[in-house]
């Protein structure tokens, strides 16, 4: 039986669609937002990232901001080209950008080593193993994340 180039045409798009629809849509994504505050007051300029929790079954690419003068953020996945983060359980480390250096070279590099640095971020929220923010639950939608940090001297 000889089959027509229409019939065949059409097969071979049914075959397409079937393959590609369906279960590989890829990983579910939801905006998350929310304000980083130490000791109660906002805390401008640090960065968050969301690590997916691969113990946890949660994989996929980090998600990370900054937060703005009112400690606001709003998470953004680069490696996904998108905004939020993977849904699934996550790691937040919250890190004191103030308190980075520039690259070597950079025309800041100078004035970063003149002036003094205090990390503003306890330790302890910077670490993967010792963050207290190891089991943040990202789910489907839109949902409001703040994270409450104290200090070290409390």
């Amino acid at each position: 039986m000889r089959r027509s180039p229409i019939a065949r045409v059409t097969l071979s798009l049914a075959l397409y669609l079937a393959f590609t629809s369906g279960c590989g849509s890829g990983p579910e994504f939801a905006e998350v937002e929310g304000t980083v505050t130490l000791d109660g007051k906002p805390l401008p300029s640090v960065e968050v990232v969301f690590l997916p929790d691969a113990e946890k079954k949660t994989q996929g690419p980090t998600s990370a901001c900054y937060t703005d003068d009112n400690g606001h953020y709003k998470l953004r996945c680069d490696g996904a080209g998108r905004a939020g983060a993977l849904v699934g359980t996550h790691r937040v480390c919250v890190q004191d950008i103030a308190a980075m250096p520039p690259p070597a070279g950079h025309p800041l590099e100078a004035e970063f080593r003149s002036r003094p640095h205090g990390l503003r971020v306890p330790q302890k929220y910077s670490d993967t193993r010792q963050t207290p923010f190891h089991d943040i639950e990202v789910r489907p939608g839109t949902q409001t994340v703040d994270l409450k940090l104290t200090s070290d001297r409390r």
